[in-house]
């Protein structure tokens, strides 16, 4: 059945067909190629824990890309550092080595590179100086997302009665979820915050995924692809960078470590629909409208031709 829904807007990938956000403007512009002809409107072009100074060399090149974006790009509609501000004990596929704390002054070199592009910052609330630091980027327009985080429930609502209003990859690189100290998980599932999901249907189970829908509600959830640099490509291992990645049945591992996904956000959110029983155009809001909301943003998103089979 082919449908005509608005385009998806992805605020979580690292890279895809062997490019990555981190090595600068002409591949940036070619995952924004691919991500257009894959139904995707808007993305935010995402960084990983690396050095500082990469760190910042890759938010100077996404905000050249902003500037020289043709049509045949999906648009940049802002910057998602995930990392370097987050608990080393929960750093999942992000260098350890490279965590750093957040401070006002990485914060406010953070905005200064940016140069008034929008940003949403990942961290986790327990590190040392970071609900100062979270203040401080919500007052200066940021949008503050918590991820990989070992928060007590009590930080948690710390962080979300100060407005924040965002988790990063709910489930994933966080403190697991127990009856009698539901830490980030639960705190998420309490509250009114936006929650990123992965869809790949490996970092979360489908029917944990329905859990969360029917705990938080439709309008409360992003979908989002989480793509590295091997997203949409065949399964089999592939040399990137120095690095060994291989794909399998959707998702990115470094040796028997699973680092991201392979999955593009629309196969995610029709393998979703088949999954869970739930319409297409149900669970596709979670993938283009939510996610706006999510950030703050309106925009008439274009119409895109989906083939549901």
């Amino acid at each position: 059945m082919i449908k005509r829904l608005p385009a998806l807007v992805d605020t979580h990938v690292h890279g895809a067909i062997g490019r990555s956000v981190m090595r600068g403007l002409p591949e940036i512009r070619e995952i924004g190629e691919y991500l257009a002809l894959n139904g995707v409107y808007g993305w935010f072009p995402t960084t990983v824990t690396a050095s500082w100074d990469e760190i910042l060399y890759a938010v100077s090149e996404i905000v050249k890309a902003s500037r020289r974006q043709s049509p045949s790009e999906a648009r940049i509609l802002g910057v998602h550092i995930e990392g370097p501000f987050l608990n080393p004990d929960f750093h999942g596929a992000q260098p350890v080595q490279h965590i750093l704390q957040p401070t006002i002054e990485r914060a406010q070199k953070l905005l200064k590179v940016a140069e008034g592009l929008p940003l949403i910052v990942t961290l986790a609330p327990e590190a040392p100086g970071a609900f100062e630091v979270m203040h401080w980027l919500a007052a200066h327009g940021a949008v503050v997302s918590i991820g990989h985080s070992g928060a007590t429930f009590e930080q948690m609502q710390r962080a979300f009665g100060m407005g924040v209003k965002r988790v990063t990859h709910l489930y994933n690189a966080m403190r697991f979820f127990h009856h009698r100290e539901p830490g980030p998980i639960g705190a998420t599932l309490y509250s009114d915050a936006f929650a990123e999901i992965i869809v790949d249907g490996v970092h979360v189970h489908p029917a944990i995924i329905g859990v969360t829908l029917k705990a938080k509600g439709f309008d409360r959830v992003v979908f989002v692809s989480d793509g590295t640099e091997v997203m949409g490509l065949e399964e089999g291992t592939y040399t990137i960078g120095g690095r060994h990645i291989r794909v399998e049945k959707g998702a990115a591992y470094e040796d028997s470590n699973l680092i991201g996904s392979a999955t593009l956000l629309k196969d995610g959110i029709l393998n979703l629909a088949r999954w869970l029983n739930i319409p297409l155009e149900v669970l596709w809001a979670c993938g283009s409208t939510v996610p706006l909301d999510s950030v703050g943003m309106r925009l008439d998103l274009p119409l895109y031709t989906v083939t549901e089979t």
